[in-house]
């Protein structure tokens, strides 16, 4: 497991950098605060210096034997849970290569991991654009490199309806091909154990899953899916995500229709789609009690102040986009795979501005489990609320919130804030503001060294004992 928490460089001066690497038998956490005089702008440098540091205290204390005795008997245990082999509770399911390679060059990982995370912070931090960018290096992280592809994101000549219709069907193209290599039984056998043996409430240690042999066929049946399909379709969404396709999206013709049951508010019109029926909301307050609208596979809002309810993906609709263009917005929600969570399927939550609370349980807010998961909100001072599983947690997919500015608000227990589970990547990225961060409070903590609560959160990869290696 990689994980990586970033925090931006204070203003030069008014703080000096502490960083501190934490080098674990299976896992490499960086973490930067503030700035190191005269080094704030050149990151790559200070990690260059960071490194020194430790090279020179290994000499300086005298433990330079002890550390590469550690790292010899690291790469021995590595060996000896390769493949299908297994030693103690480790075992090489799943096992990702950039997770082999730097648990086996502990001292280099950092700077390969600051470099990966700046690069991928840099490209969030630029327009709908650099959203294929960030997906394709995720997807080359989890081994599942994005096909060449026409998208560049942002409303083409041929307008917004078109770019929406062209979208829709992108994203369930790869949806259905990420499930073409199951067969009905395997997909039902994916669906029935996925939640249950992993964030169920028999399932609270957050070090193991339960069920070891369920859980090992349902990892076998994640390394069988064609993952470049869940690659492609998070590609697809970033041309949904720019303002000349939002401000597209107010110029569509209102049509005159019957109002679908689970809508209250005005409604513009209704459009079909190859991906399904795409519902589209008037600027006044709206409430949408999405699982009501199965017949939808994307709801779209032009403003106001709205409450979504629910909004789970499910195999009647593996494929949920929600869209909100404007207004302080209230997302609730008890089920799981919601708000941007995709749990056997693809989940888009975009919501381009306004004050927004999210409120949720599991497998949400930018979260996946066997999908995509993505939650982009594009300004305001919002508030995330969930329990396990979310805002930025990943199993068998890739996910990410991506919140672009405000002072924002982020509350979890366990699994998320930037967590990879097998064969996933989760990220979060917050480009500005003053936020707030906690994980923890509610499950045990499983081990005996040290009282307290289990949180596996803010940059983890979490490989379940004794089943599958972690993600990043």
């Amino acid at each position: 497991m990689a994980g990586v928490l970033r925090r931006p460089a204070k203003v030069a001066g008014q703080e000096e950098c502490r960083m501190r690497h934490y080098l674990l038998p299976f896992g490499v956490l960086l973490m930067c605060c503030g700035s190191m005089r005269g080094q704030v702008n050149n990151p790559a440098a200070l990690v260059s210096s960071f490194q020194h540091e430790i090279q020179a205290g290994l000499d300086r204390r005298n433990v330079r034997s002890a550390f590469d005795r550690y790292m010899l008997y690291t790469v021995s245990r590595l060996d000896a849970a390769t493949g299908e082999k297994q030693w103690n509770d480790k075992t090489g399911n799943c096992r990702l290569t950039w997770f082999n390679q730097l648990i086996r060059d502990q001292l280099n990982a950092s700077s390969e991991i600051e470099q990966f995370s700046r690069e991928l912070h840099g490209a969030f931090r630029q327009d709908h654009r650099g959203l294929v960018r960030a997906v394709e290096m995720m997807g080359d992280k989890i081994e599942v490199p994005l096909k060449e592809t026409g998208l560049l994101g942002g409303c083409p000549v041929q307008g917004a309806e078109a770019t929406l219709r062209q979208a829709l069907c992108d994203v369930r193209a790869g949806w259905d091909a990420a499930i073409e290599p199951l067969s009905e039984e395997q997909r039902n056998q994916l669906r029935e154990s996925l939640y249950r043996v992993t964030t169920g409430e028999i399932n609270t240690s957050g070090a193991r899953f339960v069920e070891k042999p369920v859980a090992r066929k349902m990892c076998d049946l994640l390394e069988a899916m064609d993952r470049q399909g869940f690659v492609a379709a998070a590609a697809a969404v970033s041309a949904l995500c720019g303002p000349r396709f939002w401000q597209g999206l107010e110029n569509l013709s209102p049509l005159e229709v019957d109002k679908p049951q689970g809508v209250t508010g005005a409604i513009h019109s209704v459009l079909s789609t190859t991906a399904g029926k795409v519902l589209v909301g008037g600027k006044g307050p709206n409430q949408y009690a999405l699982d009501e609208l199965q017949m939808f596979c994307a709801v779209i809002d032009l403003g106001g102040d709205d409450l979504y309810l629910e909004g789970s993906v499910s195999s009647e609709r593996p494929v949920l986009v929600t869209l909100d263009l404007a207004g302080n917005d209230l997302y609730q929600a008890t089920k799981s795979g919601v708000q941007g969570g995709g749990l056997l399927g693809v989940s888009i939550l975009i919501d381009c501005q306004g004050n927004d609370i999210y409120e949720s349980q599991d497998i949400a807010q930018g979260a996946c489990m066997a999908g995509v998961g993505i939650l982009y909100d594009g300004g305001g001072d919002d508030s995330y609320r969930g329990r396990r599983r979310v805002q930025g947690s990943a199993m068998g997919g890739l996910a990410f919130l991506l919140d672009r500015s405000g002072a924002d608000r982020y509350h979890a227990a366990l699994y998320a804030q930037g967590l990879g589970g097998p064969l996933g990547i989760g990220v979060l990225d917050d480009l500005e503001g003053e936020d707030h961060y906690f994980a923890g409070g509610q499950n045990p903590d499983a081990y005996d060294d040290s009282p307290g609560y289990a949180a596996w959160s803010q940059g983890v990869g979490a490989g379940p004992r004794g089943t599958a290696n972690g993600g990043i």
